[in-house]
């Protein structure tokens, strides 16, 4: 790849509709190739954007003026090839951008958007100047501020739009406007300090502390630990880092910076978990897919539930962690992942990872980047985690491949996690894995048509017999004097099986208090202002959300529509069922699983650490308890 000084041209795509691939020069002195999958910063028109080099040394239409990148972010590639050209064949199989298809595929911590930085040129007053009345304004808050970035300055003043007013401001000399590079996250570093082996004779050391009796005594302290501390933990016995820093001048301690992952799992326990022997059947769809490691084919493992499948999954991946390659595990929901996470990471230990929307920016950042560098050899997430920047893959499985959350319904592009696996499987010559007990019509129907091999688990493992099933019809012992959701026959159910020591999960795919609200006057639903959709009672908050953009209300106290007070929650939802179940249930304890009480890290794993260690007899839930 030729280079030369200020030669070097790449096209770049930024992360949005219309993105690209655009046409940059290098930086002024960059004489390194771009290499494709690094990030640049470059002017956008008027903004400034972070993009991925996709072509490197392209030859550019005669006539066009190329502008310079402003930055090179990246050393090597953080973006793989084999991900370039996934977001290629994305853009082309679902019609959509190349830009928008990156920002599917690249998460968004990594392609953050610059500014322009606004500063007020000192001792230039607008004597004499005609100002607009928002010019006015800005002059008046940047006299107040110094400076400020045009986000911040466009956010004070509720406007769409002040680059003319800025630009006019530029050109009478009162203002000057410089680019803010986008501020991307950086690697986490800790400080370690350790005293040097080899220290001075003690007269001589008696010298150099004759004034600085506390640098004496943290060497002292550094001599008697073991090996390196941070720095932090120095501070804490009050050596000041004026201190360290006097000793590390004198030669006496090496003070150096490591890298420190955000991990998280650092604080996460999860319970043992042993594989068990493989049964006869399992034995037989293990080895029928051993076979087929080395090309690519789409097996529909049909196994009903309870009949193992998570054990394949396992022992599937023995064989392809030993030849060297990784793999990624799919579950359809996030409150999934902790459960799956720690029996892999029990069975394959740190090298098994997550990857979901739950993760910080920090940690995301992270697993990212270790991924990339391979560290890590499976990764176990929900939908997006199919884009895990593995460089060499040997298998990906999809649990619940039925599922719908397996489809992005809100951002272009609307991809099938499903399709892009396969895809993505057959560029490298590799197995995908779709498990269930109830495929979609479409997988069987492939399955059917032999584009995909069926394997099936027609039995529950260790021949434990189907549970039975009951249909009770709640219209027939509904009592009009106490109408409750928790049937006379439920209540001695939940009874019969907590006197046997036994627990009980009880599922009700809606959550919150009531569904909607109903005037009784006029029949008008509480709608939610921006979505048009009917707004759930939550008791807990004593508001009223929309639980489809996430809006909130106060509890009306009239109709909107006609003014009547006659206003009445209907439908029933996970928060009253579990506080129906506190009135008949007093002395037992019961927990709810749902989106109003999984909204912090790894609670969905608290939850389910708690009900498998038997501390909770009850758990009412929507369907992520399934």
């Amino acid at each position: 790849m030729a280079s030369g000084k200020g030669t070097t041209n790449a096209n770049v795509v930024f992360p949005m509709p219309r993105g690209g691939p655009y046409t940059y020069l290098a930086p002024e002195g960059h004489e390194q190739p771009l290499l494709p999958g690094i990030r640049v910063v470059a002017p956008f028109g008027r903004r400034i954007l972070t993009g991925i080099v996709v072509e490197a040394n392209v030859t550019p239409p005669k006539g066009i003026r190329l502008k310079r990148l402003k930055a090179i972010i990246d050393d090597h590639p953080l973006v793989p090839q084999e991900l370039l050209d996934l977001a290629r064949w994305i853009s082309r199989y679902y019609f959509c951008d190349f830009g928008e298809a990156i920002r599917a595929v690249v998460p968004g911590i990594f392609m953050r958007v610059g500014d322009q930085r606004i500063r007020l040129i000192e001792g230039i007053k607008p004597t004499g100047l005609k100002l607009s009345a928002l010019q006015g304004k800005i002059f008046d808050i940047l006299l107040a501020e110094g400076q400020l970035l045009q986000s911040r300055l466009t956010k004070r003043l509720k406007s769409k739009s002040l680059s003319q007013s800025l630009a006019s401001l530029a050109e009478m000399g009162l203002i000057e406007i410089t680019d803010h590079l986008p501020l991307l996250p950086k690697a986490r570093l800790r400080t370690m300090v350790e005293a040097c082996k080899e220290t001075p004779p003690d007269d001589e050391l008696k010298g150099l502390f004759t004034r600085a009796p506390r640098q004496r005594e943290c060497l002292k302290f550094l001599q008697g630990m073991a090996g390196p501390v941070e720095l932090s933990l120095l501070t804490r016995f009050n050596f000041s880092s004026a201190i360290v820093g006097a000793l590390a001048q004198k030669g006496l301690i090496n003070k150096y910076q490591v890298y420190d992952p955000r991990d998280p799992f650092r604080h996460v326990n999860f319970p043992d978990y042993q594989a068990p022997e493989p049964s006869p059947d399992q034995k037989e769809v293990i080895g029928n897919l051993e076979e087929s490691l080395d090309s690519h084919n789409v097996f529909l493992l049909h196994g009903v539930t309870g009949s193992g499948k998570t054990l394949v999954y396992i022992e599937l991946l023995r064989p392809v962690l030993e030849a060297g390659k990784q793999a990624i595990i799919l579950v359809p929901e996030i409150a999934l992942t902790p459960q799956t996470t720690g029996r892999f990471r029990a069975v394959f230990g740190p090298r098994v990872t997550v990857l979901h929307s739950g993760l910080s920016d920090g940690e995301r950042y992270d697993i990212w980047r270790q991924i990339s560098q391979g560290k890590y050899s499976v990764a176990v997430g929900a939908r997006s985690a199919v884009f895990a920047p593995f460089n060499n893959l040997g298998i990906i499985i999809i649990d619940e491949e039925h599922e719908h959350t397996y489809k992005e319904t809100e951002y272009i592009p609307r991809y099938h996690a499903r399709e892009v696996a396969t895809w993505r499987m057959s560029r490298a010559g590799r197995p995908v894995i779709l498990g269930s007990a109830t495929p979609s019509l479409e997988s069987y129907h492939r399955a059917r048509e032999g584009d995909y091999l069926l394997l099936e688990l027609p039995e529950r493992a260790r021949g434990f017999p189907m549970p039975q099933v009951n249909i009770f019809d709640l219209r027939k012992s509904w009592s009009k004097k106490k109408p409750s959701l928790v049937s006379e026959r439920l209540s001695k159910e939940i009874d019969f099986a907590l006197q046997a020591k036994g627990q009980v999960l009880l599922l009700l795919n809606r959550r919150g208090f009531n569904i909607f609200m109903i005037c009784e006057e006029c029949g008008q639903v509480a709608e939610c202002r921006h979505c048009r959709i009917s707004l759930t009672l939550h008791r807990r908050l004593n508001r009223l959300l929309c639980h489809y953009c996430g809006s909130q209300d106060p509890i009306l106290s009239a109709c909107p529509a006609c003014g009547s007070k006659r206003l009445v929650p209907m439908g029933v939802g996970t928060e009253q069922v579990e506080s129906i179940l506190k009135e008949k249930f007093p002395d037992r304890v019961i927990d709810r699983m749902d989106s109003d009480t999984t909204g912090g890290k790894w609670s969905h794993h608290k939850i389910l650490e708690r009900l498998r260690s038997g501390a909770t007899d009850i758990l009412v839930g929507t369907q992520m308890i399934a």
